[in-house]
């Protein structure tokens, strides 16, 4: 039996629309994200002799931004915890493709703050399947690039709590959400290590779920704004 062990460093900015908290100017104020840094951990073992492979992976991302000159804050954590069976198939002497099925457990937190008066929460947690893909192309040893794609659908609830007067109130619905990723980056293998840096990508449709008043009087909208992350992973491995 192989056993894989793998440490990421993450460098990534998150983006979130619909949390604009003023209007200057005729101009929108939404936060300033920034980058941060997040990690990311893996264990996988090799089941007999037909490259089939079970593995545990997690997730976790912590990010902040405030503007002290409007008494703006904007926090998010998020967490992901995925279990998965994969298999190897070469394609040619340079490239192989393994397809992934799993399960995947979720959680998304975000706060938005305005000033003393205004406390926002926005918090999703669920649970649902996962697919995906990886294929690797070998460059020359010990050289590789690697392309990663996977969706997941998770059924759970959404907690949504509001204290902007006159707009104050709380609500829990389920919902399913889906989730996107994909990564594309390049491998070196040193014996049984391995170094890798990629640029990857997440998506999470319809996470922001906070209400802003309409121009009619009394009258307030969800508005459905989409959180992405994009940025950098370094990671470092061994297989033994």
């Amino acid at each position: 039996m192989l056993i894989d062990l793998q440490a990421d460093a993450l460098y990534f900015q998150a983006l979130e629309n619909g949390v604009g908290f003023a209007i200057h100017q005729e101009r929108v104020m939404n936060p300033k994200f920034k980058y941060h840094f997040g990690a990311r951990v893996k264990a996988g073992a090799t089941l007999g002799d037909d490259c089939w492979e079970l593995s545990a992976a997690f997730l976790h991302y912590h990010a902040r931004t405030c503007r002290e000159s409007w008494g703006q804050l904007w926090r998010l954590h998020m967490g992901l915890a995925d279990l998965a069976i994969s298999r190897s198939w070469t394609i040619s002497n340079t490239l192989s493709i393994n397809p992934l099925w799993g399960l995947r457990y979720g959680e998304i937190r975000h706060k938005l703050k305005e000033g003393p008066a205004v406390c926002m929460k926005n918090k999703f947690f669920g649970i649902g399947p996962k697919m995906g893909f990886e294929g690797i192309f070998s460059l020359c040893s010990p050289l590789d690039l690697f392309l990663r794609g996977g969706v997941s659908l998770l059924f759970g609830k959404i907690y949504v709590h509001q204290d902007r007067l006159p707009l104050k109130f709380y609500d829990e619905f389920h919902q399913n959400r889906a989730m996107f990723e994909s990564a594309l980056g390049l491998r070196l293998t040193k014996g049984c290590f391995y170094g890798q840096a990629a640029f990857e990508i997440y998506l999470f449709p319809g996470q922001n779920q906070l209400a802003h008043f309409t121009h009619v009087p009394g009258k307030y909208v969800t508005n459905q704004g989409d959180l992405s992350l994009h940025g950098l992973s370094f990671g470092l491995g061994a297989c033994f």
